[in-house]
């Protein structure tokens, strides 16, 4: 495989595999046009969790919504069996799913899904993104339930199909709250009990 060509030219999708090695992931699977990683972070800015991000490249010529049919159902069927942790599924544990492309030419319908919100199941989420005909598209907004990953979702699109993007991953909005509730109450157990002491 050729080097030192970025990953937007989609000519090539030049060094997959060292993309997802870059952000942590142990590459599971590699064949013609095609690598899956996995990775298994902990999330202790999200309150304290784990989740397993299952992470599938493809390089098409055209990507079409029936290919993210096709792919999200084997990630869906493969996500379990790949995961490394043994924390069951809810239990401060979570799992995420992904599916990046490079393509030359797409259907309309395929890029608005590339961009737009994804159905979840429990405790599960599902984030594909694309660079289509030079251009990455991918859901930009923030959905209120999961809200804390989709900057990490992010974060990881732009790292994998562009080699763009800060080299550390994100620190979530919800690290605040995590704090508070770590240190707040503790705080507010011993102002109570002082409180009732002067009683």
């Amino acid at each position: 495989m050729a080097r030192g060509v970025t990953l937007c030219t989609l000519e090539v999708p030049v060094g997959v595999s060292e993309s997802l090695e870059a952000i942590g992931c142990n590459v599971v699977l590699e064949e013609e046009g095609r690598w899956v990683g996995v990775r298994s972070p902990f999330y202790w800015d999200v309150g304290f969790t784990k989740m397993t991000q299952v992470i599938m490249v493809r390089e098409v010529e055209h990507l079409s919504s029936a290919d993210l049919d096709v792919d999200l159902t084997w990630l869906q069927d493969n996500a379990s069996s790949l995961d490394p942790s043994s924390l069951p599924r809810g239990f401060q544990k979570g799992i995420g799913v992904m599916a990046f492309y490079h393509a030359k030419t797409a259907d309309p319908d395929a890029v608005a899904r590339l961009s737009s919100k994804q159905k979840m199941a429990f405790a599960s989420f599902f984030y594909p993104a694309g660079v289509v005909g030079g251009e990455l598209k991918m859901l930009t907004s923030t959905p209120m339930w999961g809200a804390a990953y989709f900057g990490k979702f992010r974060w990881l699109a732009k790292k994998v199909l562009t080699g763009q993007g800060p080299e550390k991953e994100p620190i979530s909005w919800m690290l605040p709250i995590v704090l508070g509730m770590c240190f707040g109450a503790p705080v507010l157990v011993f102002l109570c009990g002082g409180i009732a002491s002067m009683l």
